[in-house]
């Protein structure tokens, strides 16, 4: 189904529980008529470069600190409440239309909704647009890692279904990888295992279960392959732009 020009697909992912789920990821040629409808985005990002992380004023979604060839690729440099707006905005635009009942809107998915959607996906590096060796061709710090044995054709984003072998099973799309993706929950540390939180320290931390948002399926940026896991659980907070996280939209109706 073609609803304001976000292409979704009606899958049961769960027996008890159906929604509509976006085949993608937003992309740029969407998220343009999100900002010509009257929504200014701040410029400012957080962007990788030679010398790690790096507060970027002059960069934003439309000209992040990579080049993007097409508006094909996923929007970055959005935060939470950008990605918010956009749907608030989107079911407000699909229901004047009456391509939506008023019962029905669009919403970020939650971190289940997310796992409902990667159903019998098997993830890992091989499965998803990471950091392989094709990141060492841009902007990267020398002391970072890349993903062992791993390399794909695309150093930054790529086009949204750039790859058949990155899409599930119900066929969405770059799932695992290309941009992490803004869920609806507040982070909590108990999201991801003890042995997670072993390897990867920083999430141990969650600011009380309200200041993190998650965050889920890797981006171009994983270079750890414990990240790359579909399990996984990362966070963000929900004011930060950065070029690694942009998001997909999934559609729910009152019942």
């Amino acid at each position: 189904k073609k609803t304001g020009d976000s292409t979704i697909t009606n899958k049961d992912l769960d027996s008890l529980n159906p929604f509509w789920a976006g085949v993608h990821e937003v992309t740029r040629r969407q998220f343009q008529r999100f900002v010509d409808s009257g929504h200014a985005i701040p410029q400012g990002m957080l962007g990788v470069t030679t010398n790690g992380w790096e507060w970027m004023p002059d960069c934003s979604w439309k000209r992040p600190p990579f080049r993007q060839d097409t508006d094909d690729h996923p929007v970055v440099g959005v935060n939470w409440h950008d990605a918010r707006a956009f749907c608030e905005w989107l079911t407000q635009l699909d229901q004047d239309a009456g391509a939506l009942n008023s019962d029905q809107w669009y919403e970020l998915p939650s971190k289940d909704d997310f796992s409902r959607m990667a159903k019998d996906f098997e993830g890992g590096a091989n499965r998803g647009n990471y950091a392989g060796a094709e990141v060492r061709s841009g902007a990267w710090n020398w002391s970072w890692d890349v993903l062992s044995g791993h390399s794909d054709a695309f150093a930054r984003t790529a086009p949204v279904g750039a790859s058949y072998q990155w899409s599930t099973p119900e066929g969405l799309f770059d799932i695992g990888g290309n941009v992490a993706e803004w869920c609806s929950d507040w982070y909590a540390t108990n999201m991801n295992s003890a042995e997670t939180l072993e390897k990867i320290h920083s999430w141990r931390e969650d600011g009380g279960g309200e200041k993190y948002r998650v965050v889920r399926g890797g981006s171009w940026y994983t270079e750890n392959a414990d990240d790359a896991r579909i399990a996984t659980i990362d966070r963000c907070l929900p004011e930060e732009r950065n070029d690694r996280v942009g998001f997909r939209v999934v559609i729910k109706e009152a019942k």
